[in-house]
């Protein structure tokens, strides 16, 4: 048998001593991880359940009440939205929601039937990527102010941060074609 000298002991003793604390503050850092991510998704679904800050409830308002004189704007709306929630595949719940708090849900019994079809139709050509935004730009956004634009503005941006990420294709949309459309309202 061999006997460890007081050094090695000690050696040993302060080794597991130092792997306890690593353990322990790694434990600590990852529920202090947890414990943020938690907190911000839950401020994030608080903010989906109390409305959106009151600068973007008043855009929507605004946009919303001027889609319901035009079903040009109406639908060019909804399918920017739809085309930007889709963008990268994903169409999450607190996409919905922002939509449904910007223009109302589309299919509810009151809008007319012809219209019911114009949705159902914008939303199969952005589920199947068959619409550009190009498209939407060219048969519904023509001609609208600079006001209106500006409305859009903040709905688009609620839409893309409305799940609390912003995806590469999302960021891609927001770099090159929205900014070139931006800067024709300056």
């Amino acid at each position: 048998m061999s006997s460890l000298s007081d050094g090695e002991i000690l050696g040993k003793n302060s080794l597991l001593g130092l792997l306890a604390v690593c353990v322990g503050a790694g434990a600590a850092y990852l529920v202090e991880k947890n414990t943020r991510r938690k907190e911000a998704d839950k401020a994030r679904e608080e903010g989906h359940k109390d409305g959106r800050k009151e600068g973007e409830i008043a855009a929507m308002k605004r946009l919303r009440d001027k889609a319901k004189a035009s079903n040009k704007l109406k639908l060019g709306v909804f399918a920017l939205v739809c085309y930007i929630a889709n963008i990268d595949g994903e169409f999450t719940k607190e996409e919905q929601a922002a939509i449904n708090q910007a223009i109302g849900r589309p299919d509810t019994p009151w809008t007319d039937v012809g219209l019911q079809e114009e949705f159902h139709r914008i939303m199969e050509e952005t589920d199947e990527h068959k619409i550009c935004f190009n498209d939407i730009k060219e048969r519904y956004l023509n001609g609208i102010d600079k006001e209106t634009f500006e409305d859009l503005d903040e709905v688009v941006m609620s839409v893309i941060h409305a799940d609390g990420k912003v995806a590469i294709e999302e960021q891609n949309f927001l770099d090159n074609e929205w900014k070139i459309l931006k800067h024709c309202y300056r």
